[in-house]
């Protein structure tokens, strides 16, 4: 059972299988732990016990390749216009930060993730988000059997060859977007796009800040990882 522990410094989330939880400010009693809520340390320092949000997840979990973290997943699902009626393709999976977002959202998601050792990852963070609404498939989209989607998202390389192979099983008049780190990418994705018919084709940036305040509000930096989505509509 994945709880949060939540002090005024910050926080861990921690996989409790009961027992009492120890603590840079002391330890916690089981009971108190199984009650939740707000609780003190035997130091007298006071933790909320909480369950973890879909947000806890994501920022906690094992990651191999590089995430797509909840603030950039979240626009990209509003792109795509999904919601609890989608089925949605996703390749490739990463370590699974899209996939939960787009699992939070969606009747299903299917995804596919070639680098074994990437699938593992992603598929133990699905499974330990609990969400059984997501097909994990340790194969490379180019060679997968593909049904009919609401939605279709791609991080993988050569992306171009991902949209050929995925387009004929999106729906008409639905999304379909691309990130990449690379603004190399970024014509031939929408030349791409283009060929096969798309329409309304966006290409966005992703480059949020985080600022914090202090005497003033400065930039503190970067917030995830910067890169690029391509989105457009499929008209034909």
């Amino acid at each position: 059972m994945d709880l949060m522990f939540l002090h005024r410094r910050g926080g861990f989330m921690k996989d409790w299988p009961g027992g009492d939880v120890h603590t840079k400010d002391g330890m916690i009693k089981a009971a108190d732990v199984k009650k939740g809520g707000l609780v003190k340390t035997a130091k007298g320092e006071d933790y909320l016990v909480v369950e973890p949000t879909l947000r806890d997840r994501i920022q906690n979990m094992k990651k191999g390749a590089r995430p797509i973290y909840e603030y950039d997943a979240g626009l990209i699902a509003a792109m795509l216009g999904i919601d609890g009626e989608s089925v949605v393709l996703e390749a490739g999976a990463g370590s699974g930060c899209m996939t939960l977002v787009l699992a939070n959202i969606a009747k299903k998601v299917e995804t596919f993730e070639k680098e074994e050792r990437f699938h593992k990852i992603a598929k133990a963070n699905v499974e330990k988000a609990g969400f059984k609404n997501v097909e994990l498939h340790n194969t490379d989209l180019l060679e997968a059997k593909l049904g009919e989607y609401d939605a279709v998202f791609l991080d993988m390389r050569g992306p171009t060859a991902g949209i050929e192979k995925a387009a004929p099983h999106l729906k008409q008049g639905r999304f379909l977007a691309v990130f990449t780190p690379i603004i190399d990418d970024l014509k031939p994705i929408a030349n791409k796009l283009e060929e096969l018919g798309f329409i309304e084709t966006r290409i966005i940036e992703l480059d949020m800040k985080e600022l914090e305040v202090k005497k003033y509000a400065r930039v503190k930096g970067l917030f995830g990882f910067p890169g690029f989505v391509v989105v457009a509509r499929k008209f034909s």
